[in-house]
């Protein structure tokens, strides 16, 4: 393998170095940047038989790179996870697996996010990204940073919904029920002249 050629580019704004080579049977190729393929998804190499249709892949990479677009929106990011004894299905008819639970069981796990997500030029999303931002749901459950939900089993599990403060609210109000009614279950655990005397005096769970 013999370097042919070796300059300096500028990718997105990130100088880098573009070195092309050729192989044992005349074939040309140029591993590209990080940046290059994650702007257009491409493969991480390119090859051909001439050196200037190497460079001429390059520079339509590049271009095709700084034609995309990039956006910001402000989302919730949800999941719910149910686990029901046998005989008894969801209303939806959706059938989740809490592996640990014994009886019933429920996962919820929200936060507000920022998507960014990068589009090619005729519109298909290429990638996208979603960073935790600070809000009024409990920090106890959801992921800091999620990448797209590239598989069914990804989409299938989290739910993506635009963000509105009413929304926040509701999630939030949600979460704190939940932890509220957990601490008073805990408490059944150790503490049974509590769990009698919300029995007798009819106080509810949630009271």
């Amino acid at each position: 393998m013999a370097v042919v050629s070796t300059t300096q580019q500028y990718v997105l704004g990130e100088e880098v170095s573009r070195r092309i080579t050729v192989r044992k049977g005349g074939m040309f190729h140029c591993k590209l940047p990080e940046s290059l393929v994650v702007a257009t998804g491409c493969p991480a190499e390119i090859s051909a038989d001439t050196l200037k249709k190497v460079e001429a892949e390059w520079m339509r990479l590049a271009d095709n790179a700084k034609a995309n677009t990039t956006t910001d929106e402000k989302v919730i990011v949800y999941s719910v996870q149910l686990h029901l004894p046998d005989g008894i299905r969801h209303t939806d008819g959706y059938i989740d697996d809490i592996s640990f639970a014994e009886g019933l069981a429920l996962s919820l796990s929200a936060g507000v996010y920022t998507r960014t997500a990068t589009h090619k030029p005729c519109g298909d999303l290429l990638h996208s990204h979603y960073m935790r931002c600070a809000s009024q749901i409990p920090e106890v459950s959801g992921s800091y940073q999620l990448r797209g939900f590239d598989t069914p089993e990804d989409r299938e599990l989290h739910h993506c919904i635009p963000w509105t403060a009413e929304r926040e609210l509701f999630f939030a109000r949600a979460v704190n029920s939940l932890l509220d009614t957990m601490h008073r279950l805990a408490s059944f655990r150790t503490d049974k002249e509590h769990l009698l005397a919300v029995i007798d005096n009819e106080q509810g769970l949630l009271t």
